[in-house]
């Protein structure tokens, strides 16, 4: 899936120069962070118990967590368009897998952390002569770290809504809604009753960032 980071990491970037070569519009730097809330990971596993197949799934209980992250990119008309980079943390209090018609849950120490890289398009709607309210969404690659265990990018994309506040004409302050989701974020193999079963997990999120804007 390198080549899917390769792939988001050009598209963002012919987006941002296509659009300000175009336009020659303003550019705009952002940094923004904040809370994740009700993070989910789980997914289902399957394999070969004594000939039979035995097929299951396995839940991440995930406690709230953290987002930071950048974006560079251009103010077109009423569109924005960046490259963003965000990493976010949640920790992992058990695990629960289920299978045959039972659960069993035990504790874990584990942090899920995942790293996105995406290109975003944001339409911008004044609300007053500072007061300006944006929505859309993006879509690129993310990877998650969890312990020892190293993952590859995969399809991610979010959705959003935030509210800016101009300090000045080259600065914002402002608040945001995110919701984030990468599908078979995690694949590897679980322990099921001595055997290796195959396992692939997706991954959301939903955040409430701060956020700074600089344009030039």
């Amino acid at each position: 899936m390198r080549t899917g980071l390769c792939l988001t990491t050009a598209l963002a970037t012919s987006v941002v120069l296509a659009a300000g070569a175009s336009a020659q519009q303003e550019f705009t730097l952002r940094g923004f962070g904040g809370a994740i809330f009700s993070p989910e990971a789980s997914g289902d596993f399957s394999v070969d118990y004594g000939g039979y197949d035995l097929d299951g799934s396995l839940d991440f209980d995930l406690e709230n967590g953290w987002i930071i992250g950048g974006a560079a990119g251009v103010n077109v008309t009423d569109f924005t368009f960046e490259g963003e980079v965000a990493f976010r943390s949640s920790s992992v209090e058990s695990l629960t897998a289920s299978y045959a018609g039972y659960s069993y849950s035990y504790p874990a120490d584990a942090d899920v952390e995942v790293t996105s890289i995406l290109a975003n398009g944001w339409y911008n709607v004044p609300l007053g002569e500072q007061w300006v309210g944006y929505g859309g969404g993006g879509i690129g690659v993310a990877s998650a770290d969890i312990g020892s265990y190293d993952g590859d990018y995969k399809f991610a994309w979010q959705l959003g809504i935030g509210l800016k506040y101009a300090m000045s004409e080259q600065m914002t302050l402002g608040v945001g809604y995110r919701y984030f989701q990468v599908s078979d974020i995690i694949e590897d193999q679980v322990d099921v009753l001595g055997y290796a079963a195959d396992f692939a997990s997706d991954y959301s999120d939903n955040a409430i960032i701060a956020e700074i804007g600089f344009t030039f």
